[in-house]
């Protein structure tokens, strides 16, 4: 058992600092990341949070707490690529440290 634990906790350690590492390695993926991007950025060119827009047609096709935390992460950091992996690579950390726990 206590073998077990440690190596859970080496992994609760190693998994986010690889998922953190990795996720500015590679390009954006086509389609899907590249326009939630550019929604991010149109909110926050255009300060119109409420709406999520594409193009400057609404985008109402998933719901907008990704690209209101993606806009409030450009907002601090700038826009880059590493900034609209931010919100789901935490995400999934907290997930993993989350299943961890339970």
């Amino acid at each position: 058992m206590q073998q077990w634990l440690r190596s859970s906790k080496f992994l609760l350690i190693f998994l986010p600092l690889w998922l953190l590492i990795t996720s500015w390695i590679r390009p954006l993926s086509v389609p899907d990341e590249g326009r939630y991007g550019d929604i991010s950025r149109f909110m926050l060119e255009s300060g119109d949070w409420l709406i999520p827009r594409i193009n400057g047609l609404p985008f109402m096709h998933k719901p907008p707490l990704l690209h209101w935390l993606s806009t409030a992460l450009m907002e601090v950091f700038g826009i880059h690529i590493w900034v609209l992996r931010l919100v789901p690579t935490l995400a999934a950390c907290m997930m993993l440290i989350s299943l961890f726990i339970f």
